[in-house]
């Protein structure tokens, strides 16, 4: 069975926050898109969005600067 991807444009913002929590957990784009039935590209862009706002270019660095554990 084929699920319907959600556009990153359609995401919810408990979708952005449930991004960066399974981020915190160290789950990949591919597994946060499949969890969350959202597509790579969409968890992709949400980072890199996340990326700019708190101005850090990784994953580690945004998870410690809003102190996610």
């Amino acid at each position: 069975m084929i699920e319907q991807q959600i556009p990153v444009h359609h995401l919810s913002v408990q979708s952005l926050v449930d991004v960066v929590e399974l981020v915190s957990q160290g789950l990949t784009n591919r597994e946060i898109a499949l969890q969350l039935h959202i597509s790579r590209d969409a968890v992709t862009q949400v980072l890199k969005r996340m990326f700019q706002k708190l101005d850090v270019s990784a994953r580690t660095a945004m998870v410690a600067k809003l102190k996610i554990s």
